[in-house]
């Protein structure tokens, strides 16, 4: 398994997502599985990203950019290493405040 830490966000692996044709999406797509792991909670997510895309993201290319298909909280784990929930628990209730 490789273990690389990317801008500070641990990647503990590079895994190919199960029930799929192969490493393929539907389009003839090369996938990544990249498992992340919070670095508040230490849960462990895989987020399924195009090689392409992936290559575009370490070439320097903004997350939101090269994966726009990815749901914001994940692109926030693959920035900060925060998971969705954790995130929510840290800064959830300031995204409603007014003033």
């Amino acid at each position: 398994m490789l273990k690389e830490v990317i801008d500070g966000v641990t990647h503990v692996g590079i895994i190919f997502p199960k029930g799929m044709d192969q490493d393929h999406d539907g389009e003839g797509n090369e996938l990544y599985g990249i498992a992340v792991k919070c670095r508040m909670c230490g849960a462990q997510s895989v987020i399924h990203v195009r090689v392409k895309d992936y290559e575009k993201w370490m070439e320097g290319t903004h997350v939101q950019d090269a994966f726009p298909y990815i749901d914001s909280g994940y692109r926030e784990l693959l920035i900060s290493g925060t998971c969705p929930k954790c995130w929510d628990d840290m800064f959830g209730g300031f995204e409603d405040a007014s003033h």
